[in-house]
């Protein structure tokens, strides 16, 4: 996946979908920050939870390997955060201990070494930390993200299957948003997320895979739920 190309004109379109505004905010929710909070975001993307978890007195920092994901972020945090460049399955430039609360947002099924990156999250967080870990579960269905944006009360099975053919994803992606640029975009963002999902080094999760994960990386899990139309799970973990 070109993340380069996906930060530069199309990953915020998401912002127009109700389904990832109401993600966000469970996010965030979850996340329970303290008024003064000490925050990474691992994977932070283009800052949308920064910039929700931004309040002018907490500390925050983002990490991403994409630039212009770091360049769209700095756009909407400029100096409010500390944006950084760098790779999660190596060794993260923070001192031990350093974060009160952690987020790490839909990257986990991208990564090819979860165990490296976790680790390391383990070790730049402080005793008690907060973790809200997001990632697509087993069996995800983006078509149920649009079906629940479009407030479409149909048979669900309508909507499954959304990348089959190019002409099942127009249909689908017709149905659900009104807007014709925003059509577009989105057709550009199914051709990304289609690579995604059959990429050799994508992996979705079940709650039980990801409870057993976290805690082989030394996390335990205060709870796993779901979020964006049920389609991803939401877990938050402590040390």
């Amino acid at each position: 996946v070109d993340w380069e190309i996906y930060a530069a004109a199309l990953y915020d379109a998401l912002l127009n979908l109700r389904p990832y505004q109401s993600y966000l905010e469970d996010v965030v929710t979850s996340l329970a920050c303290l008024e003064s909070a000490q925050v990474l975001d691992a994977g932070c993307g283009t800052g949308n939870v920064l910039a929700r978890l931004n309040n002018g007195r907490r500390t925050l920092h983002g990490l991403d390997y994409s630039e212009a994901m770091l360049g769209r972020a700095h756009d909407k945090l400029s100096t409010a955060a500390t944006l950084t460049k760098g790779d999660l399955q190596e060794p993260l430039p923070y001192p031990d201990q350093y974060f009160s609360h952690l987020v790490c947002a839909n990257v986990l099924y991208t990564v090819p070494e979860p165990m490296a990156m976790l680790r390391e999250l383990a070790r730049v967080a402080q005793p008690g930390v907060r973790l809200v870990l997001t990632t697509p579960k087993t069996g995800y269905e983006a078509g149920y993200i649009l079906r629940e944006h479009a407030d479409d009360g149909s048979d669900p099975a309508l909507w499954q299957n959304l990348y089959a053919s190019p002409e099942r994803e127009r249909e689908l992606i017709t149905r659900a948003i009104s807007d014709e640029s925003l059509r577009t975009a989105f057709l550009e963002i199914g051709k990304h997320n289609q690579r995604i999902e059959h990429g050799k080094d994508t992996r979705f999760y079940s709650r039980e895979d990801l409870a057993l994960l976290m805690r082989e990386a030394g996390f335990t899990t205060v709870s796993i739920n779901t979020t964006y139309a049920d389609q991803v799970l939401l877990g938050c973990f402590t040390l």
